[in-house]
Parts: C-alpha cells; structure tokens; sequence
C-alpha cells in the first residue's frame, strides 16, 4: 500500500504538470491547425513546458523562488488558458465515448510493457553529473529562492533551463519528481517522432520509429536521470519539427514555433546553439532564393528572444557570455588558462579522433565499439547500422529522406569536432530512427507481399515489439538491478549508502548541523547535492584541489581550509589516496567525526584538543559505514556505542537526539 501510495503521489504531480504544459501551449497555438492529435499534444505540452521553465527563471531573477508563491504563478497561468480546460475535459470524454476494446486492450497491453520503463525514475538520484552539478544548483536555488551565483560549484553560470525544471521540482515535492520530468519530456519526444512520420510518411513508420528511439539504453537512461540530455533533444528535436513544416508551408506561425524551440535548445546547453545556427542559415539560403527577407529575421529574434537572458547572465556575472569558453575572445575571469585547458583536454580525450580515416570508421565504432565514446556501458542500438544502407539508397530516391538524413549528418560532424562523448550525440537520433523508419516503410512497400500487409496493425505491432525489444531488455534488468523501490526515508538512505559510500556521512552533518555549516571534501564533489550546508571542493574555481594539496603539516592544511571558512574536511580515498598530516597540530585541531573505508570527516577546532578515543571508538563497526564516536561541541563527550549504527537505522536516529539533548543538559 505504502508503494502504491508513492508512485501514485509522484505520477500524479507528473500528470499535472503534463496538463498544465499542454494547457499553455494550447492557448498560445489556439489558431494552428494541427495535422494530428500526436502532432498537438507533443507540441503545445513541449512549449507548454519550456514557458514554466522561463516562469520559474524570471522568479529566481527576483528572488521569488517561494513555493506559494510557484503555486500562484501557476495558479494564474491555469486561469490564463481559459477556454482551453473545457475543451481538454470534453475532449477527454469525447475520446472515452469513441474508444473501441481493440485500442484499450493495446493501452493496457502498451502500459503493462512500459512498466520496466516506467519504475527506473523512482529510485533516488545517485548518478555523478546529477548530484555534483544538475540537482546541486536546483538545491542552492530552491534554498536561497533565487538564482544565485554558484560560485563554489565546478560551474557557477550555465545554460540552465533544465535546472529550472529540477528547481520547480525540489520546491513543489522531491527529486524523484525531477526526474520523472525528464521521463515526460522522453514521452513527449516519442509522440513528436510519431507525429512527424504520420504527418510526412505513414502510420506504422511512426510507431516503428519510435520503436527504434527507444531500443537505445542511453536514451531510456537520460529519460529516468536528473540530466539535461533529454530535454536537448525533447527541444531539438521540435525545433526541427516546426522548422520542416514551414518547409513545407511557408505559414508564419510554424517559423515563430521554430526559433521559440530553438531558443529552448540554446538555454538548455551549449550545443543547442547548433540549431539556430544551422535553420538560420537555411532560412538565409531560402530568404535569398525567394526575396523574402524577413525569414532569417524573423527565426533569429525568436530564438534571440528565448535564449539571450542565460546568456546575458552568464556576461553578467563572468564577462563571458559562453563560460567557461572562449577564454581567448572574452578574457580569462573566473577560471584561469589552465582550468580552461584542463577542461578541453577531458573533453577531447574520448573517441576515435577527429581525422578524415576516424570520421569514415565512425559507423562501425558508434556500433560495435561504443566505450571509446565513455558511454558508461550505456548504448545506441546497431539497428541504425544495418538500416545505414536502407537509409542511403532511398535518400538517392526521396527527398525528404536526404533532408533528413543531412540534417542528421550535420549534427554529427558537430559532435565530432566537440566532444565525441556517447550521449551528447543523442539530438540525431530521433532523426535517424525516422529515416530509418521511413526507409524501412519504402522497402517493404516494393516487395509485393508485404507492400499490402505492412500497415496492419498486427504487422505494425510485431515489428514495434521486435524493434524495441533491447530497450525493453535494458529496462527490466536496470530494474532488477535497482532492486525494491525505496519509499521510505530508511530505505533511500540505505539505497544511497550502497551505491554512495560517503553518504552516512553527509547524513550526519545534515542531522547535527542542519544548513549551517561549510564542508570542504576532497574528490567528493558528486555529493554536493545531499549538503544542506555549504559545500566546497572541486578541480576548479576559488575551492580548487590544487590549494589544499599536496598537504605539507597540519597547520598550513588548517590555514587554508579556515580561509575557505570551512567548518568540516571530508576526504574520500576511493578515487585517489590522500596522504593525511601526522603531526601534533593535525591530530589536535582536526577533530574525528566519521571514519568508514575510505572516508574520513573531521571538524576543524579552533582550540586544541586531546584526543581520549581508543581505536575502537575511531572503527567500523559493520560492513556498511557507521559512526562509532561523536562529540558534544563544549564538552567533550564520547559515547561509545556497543552496537552498529547506519545512516538509515534507529540507533542513528536515537544518537542524534541523545546529543542533542545532552547539549542542553550540560550547563
């Protein structure tokens, strides 16, 4: 019952925002036509989404950030889309009216299938990128209720609208809802992909390339992480959409849809800017050819409208607009040359080169050889490789099969002269399975025999399930993986300690302390996210590594971490060896917190001190990380515990509270 509850309580906030993003968007596009249902839903609900996210950024630039008053800004937006509830509900009646058994048998048969899918955003955020930088700067803003300079993360200015998403998320519930944000905006990119095949080609080459979208691992995975992956190419992807049907149209409101989406790409990351780039130069090309000038214009102030404020933010408070690049161009501010450099080396030091021979060999690595793109033991599907022939050969003959396959082609010479990591390959890949699909649709329709079968619905639904099946296949055993769906507190602390060795003691300074403290940790800097403190620590910025270590005593280690104000020192040996001070200075003015494996918490004091722990009162007590000695601030109280404690297990919980109330006793 408790787990119904939970995934019940989440699904339904995701609905709601579902609604209310379809909502907006609907009202603003109240006079396009739209060629399908899929086609509308996939388009107002992905504006819909991108417009919160602008909400939620123009309340952090005021300081607005309060959830009530998220809740009366969203209450407005609802009442701003009149007529539009009413016509969802009679909608919504209407399709439950006219709804045959064959189509509900195939939803419940479609979301009895998906449930793998459907379960992996529910498990608590322990991948590095979303808890060192994506969630982290969700958590700071939501804290400080305004979009503040994130001077001692690794970036303090970005592009961030997705992070907008994290932050409404944080303010309205928890991070699992982040997360199922991202899960929504992969639905809404399937629908997108649907609805460009049925309006541009065939029904079943819709399903079939959204079969073909999601039998990629990595996709599935950027669609249930807090990561800003999926919703690149949620906007990129629409951005291409409404871009091909003013192709197609020449109407001035599908141009408008084009530079709106292609200004969410922009603010999502900085390899959005590709786009309005690439449909500028179109357009350019286009104006020219038709004397129509205004085209270029009209896509360019869209996109420059949407985008220009992170951009202006970024120049603000950095002097460059594209931090932490083109140092050479805007002058090196809050990184130094040799942040810069360090950063572009660890791009560029993955892949398979950027020579003409490595570009001509890229198919074949992309297939069968993926790790040297660091996918982390995620993957594209191969069937984009043995469809590559399909694809070219019907590209000779199709027009709209060579746009698209340029457009894909584009991109990828893109990625290949950035960073040739795995999943920021991923805006060309809803492309591809389009063509792919398309391609696949035009063979059979030249074999006699299937030319007449191949849009059955039997036949549509036995190529879908044979198309996705690796996708599938991946869900279900990331699920098994995962193990139970943690919906108690003990649970998710359980859950983090397992896969975060150094959590019990974030947990820790969380219960002692509250907010009010500053760590510093060394080679911990995924954990910034689960610091209800202040955190510093990084390879770069003012909390640089490079200031602190290599050690030389206990008093210039001291020295350095005061002037950082640091309350805390939490070093972690799991990625490198820290060889700590052994002198008197040390071992008196760095008091011993947590000792597990590898990780080490102590506080700093000002005032020396004599240790009276044994080693027993410094060492683990069980297999997973516990705290065998604590401390009163004043008064220096050991308590020794003749049991194992967790972060998760009520002796944790009784200790916490033994301290506190011993505090309050000693006079």
């Amino acid at each position: 019952m408790v787990l119904l509850t939970f995934v019940a309580a989440h699904y339904l906030f995701l609905v709601v925002l579902a609604i209310l993003s379809y909502m907006i968007g609907r009202r603003l596009t109240l006079r396009v036509n739209y060629d399908s249902l899929w086609e509308e839903v996939s388009i107002c609900m992905s504006l819909g989404l991108g417009l919160i996210g602008y909400l939620i950024f123009l309340l952090g630039i005021l300081g607005l950030l309060y959830k009530w008053v998220v809740i009366i800004a969203m209450t407005a937006c609802v009442a701003g889309t009149y007529p539009v509830p009413l016509q969802v509900a009679q909608g919504m009646m209407s399709t439950l009216r006219r709804a045959k058994l064959r189509a509900w048998a195939l939803l419940g048969a479609g979301l009895a299938l998906s449930l793998p899918v459907l379960v992996l955003p529910l498990y608590p955020p322990a991948q590095f990128d979303a808890t060192f930088y994506f969630l982290a700067s969700a958590k700071i803003y939501a804290q400080h209720h305004g979009l503040v300079f994130l001077s001692y993360l690794r970036f303090p200015v970005l592009t961030q609208l997705n992070e907008m998403f994290f932050t409404l998320a944080l303010l309205l519930y928890d991070d699992i809802a982040a997360q199922l944000i991202q899960l929504l905006m992969l639905m809404l990119l399937t629908l997108a992909v649907i609805a460009f095949c049925r309006r541009n080609f065939s029904k079943q080459a819709g399903w079939w390339a959204a079969a073909l979208l999601l039998a990629n691992s990595v996709v599935l995975w950027c669609g249930s992480v807090a990561y800003v992956d999926i919703s690149l190419m949620l906007f990129s992807t629409m951005a291409a959409y409404t871009f091909w049907n003013w192709l197609n149209s020449r109407q001035r409101h599908w141009l408008t849809l084009s530079g709106l989406f292609c200004g969410f790409a922009a603010s999502t990351k900085y390899p959005g800017l590709f786009f309005p780039l690439l449909f500028g130069m179109v357009t350019l090309y286009i104006a020219i050819r038709e004397r129509r000038y205004l085209y270029p214009l009209h896509l360019s102030a869209m996109a420059f409208v949407v985008a220009a404020p992170w951009y202006i933010r970024n120049y603000y408070y950095t002097g460059d607009p594209v931090f932490p690049f083109l140092p050479q161009v805007f002058g090196y501010t809050f990184w130094t040359p040799a942040d810069v450099q360090g950063l572009l080396g660890d791009m560029q030091r993955w892949g398979i080169g950027r020579s003409l021979p490595a570009l001509l060999s890229l198919p074949w690595y992309l297939a069968f050889n993926q790790d040297v793109f660091l996918s982390q033991g995620l993957h594209l599907s191969t069937l984009y490789f043995f469809a590559l022939p399909i694809i070219v050969l019907f590209s000779i003959k199709d027009a709209r099969i060579r746009r698209i396959l340029g457009f894909a082609l584009a991109f990828v010479l893109f990625w290949c002269f950035s960073s040739q990591v795995l999943r920021f390959i991923l805006p060309a890949v809803p492309i591809m399975s389009v063509a792919a699909a398309a391609s696949l649709d035009m063979l059979l329709g030249w074999v006699p025999f299937t030319r007449k079968w191949r849009s059955h619905w039997i036949v549509v639904v036995i190529v879908f399930v044979g198309l996705a099946f690796g996708g599938w296949r991946y869900s279900g055993a990331a699920w098994q993986a995962n193990g139970p769906i943690p919906v108690s507190q003990e649970q998710r602390d359980n859950y983090l300690t397992e896969r975060l060795p150094s959590y019990p003691a974030y947990k820790l300074l969380n219960s002692l302390r509250g907010p009010s403290y500053t760590l510093y940790a060394m080679h911990d800097e995924n954990m910034a996210y689960f610091v209800d403190g202040v955190y510093k620590g990084d390879f770069f910025g003012p909390a640089r590594y490079s200031r602190i270590w290599p050690f030389t005593d206990g008093q210039s280690l001291y020295r350095e971490l005061k002037s950082q104000g640091a309350d805390y020192f939490l070093i972690n040996n799991q990625r490198k060896k820290i060889e700590l001070p052994q002198d008197s200075f040390f071992r008196s003015h760095f008091k011993p917190m947590y000792e597990g494996g590898d990780v080490h918490l102590f506080e700093l004091t000002e005032l020396a001190f004599e240790s009276r722990a044994t080693d027993g009162c410094l060492r683990r007590t069980c297999n997973c990380t516990s705290v065998s000695t604590v401390y009163d601030e004043r008064h220096w109280h050991y308590f020794h515990l003749k049991y194992p404690i967790t972060a998760s297990s009520r002796p944790y919980r009784y200790l916490t509270s033994t301290l506190l109330l011993t505090k309050m006793a000693v006079p």
